[in-house]
C-alpha cells in the first residue's frame, strides 16, 4: 500500500515539472531574444514585421549592425522624390538618407565604399531595397558623395552608429509653441501676428446695444444708440405786423 502511493506521488511529481517546463519553454519561444550587451531601440510602428513580395521581414529590436554588400541609390528618376518614408518624412533625393529592410528607424548609418574608400553618414529613415543582393539603398546626393552615382551601384560596407542614432531619437518633436509677449523685445513679432486676428475677432463679438437718455419736449426717452436723435427747433417769435 504504502509502495504504491510513492509511485502516485513520483507520478504527479513527474508530471507537474513536465508541465512546468513546457510553459516556460512556450513563453520563452513567445517573446523575441534580444542579444545581450545591444542597446535597444524604440519601439515604433516601423518596429513591426511586414511583408514585400512574398518575403517576409523582421526588424531587429538593437541599434548595432554591421555589413557589407552591394549598394545602390533611387531618388527623380524612380519617382520616389517628395513622397513619403517608412517614418512619415518626405524623401528629398537631395539630402543624405538611405533606406534599409532591417535597421531601427530612424537611425545614423556610416556607409563606406569600399572601391575609394570614401565614407558618408546617412540617416536611414525608409524601408528598401526590395531587390536581391543589395544591402541599402541611398539618396542621389549621397550616391554623389560616395562616387558611384554613375556607376549605379557599388560595393559599401554599413556600420550603424549608436550614440548618433540615440541623439537623434531624443530630439524633441517639433511642435508650435505659444511665447507670451514680455517686454518691448517681443512687441513687434507680437503684435504683428495679434493684428491679423483682431478684425476677426470684432466681426465675431455682438457689441449690446448703447442706450442713451436724452429730452424731447418734456418727456424723458430711453433709446438704442441706432436711434436717431431728432434735433430741437428753435422756437421762433412770430412778430405781429
Amino acid at each position: 500500500m504504502r509502495h504504491s502511493i510513492r509511485t502516485i506521488k513520483e507520478v504527479v511529481r513527474t508530471g507537474v515539472l513536465i508541465t512546468l517546463s513546457a510553459l516556460l519553454l512556450a513563453s520563452c519561444s513567445s517573446t523575441p531574444s534580444t542579444p545581450v550587451g545591444k542597446t535597444l531601440s524604440p519601439q515604433r510602428a516601423t518596429s513591426r514585421p511586414y511583408t514585400i513580395r512574398g518575403v517576409k521581414y523582421r526588424p531587429q529590436r538593437h541599434y548595432e549592425y554591421r555589413q557589407e554588400g552591394v549598394a545602390s541609390y533611387y531618388g527623380v528618376r524612380d519617382g520616389f522624390h517628395g513622397k513619403k518614408t517608412a517614418t512619415g518624412e518626405k524623401f528629398n533625393t537631395h539630402s543624405l538618407t538611405a533606406a534599409h529592410k532591417t535597421v531601427p528607424l530612424p537611425c545614423m548609418l556610416l556607409v563606406t565604399n569600399l572601391d575609394n574608400g570614401r565614407s558618408l553618414k546617412v540617416k536611414a529613415n525608409d524601408r528598401g531595397p526590395f531587390v536581391r543582393g543589395r544591402i541599402i539603398d541611398v539618396s542621389e546626393k549621397a550616391a554623389q558623395l560616395l562616387g558611384f552615382y554613375r556607376k549605379g551601384t557599388a560595393r559599401v560596407r554599413v556600420e550603424s552608429l549608436v550614440r548618433d542614432s540615440l541623439a537623434l531619437n531624443q530630439q524633441p518633436s517639433r511642435r508650435p509653441q505659444i511665447h507670451l509677449a514680455k517686454g518691448p523685445s517681443v512687441r513687434k513679432g507680437y503684435f504683428r501676428n495679434v493684428k491679423k486676428f483682431v478684425p476677426k475677432l470684432r466681426r465675431r463679438i455682438v457689441q449690446p446695444p448703447i442706450r442713451r437718455r436724452y429730452r424731447q419736449g418734456e418727456r424723458l426717452i430711453l433709446a438704442s444708440a441706432s436711434t436717431p436723435v431728432p434735433r430741437r427747433r428753435p422756437n421762433r417769435i412770430m412778430s405781429k405786423a
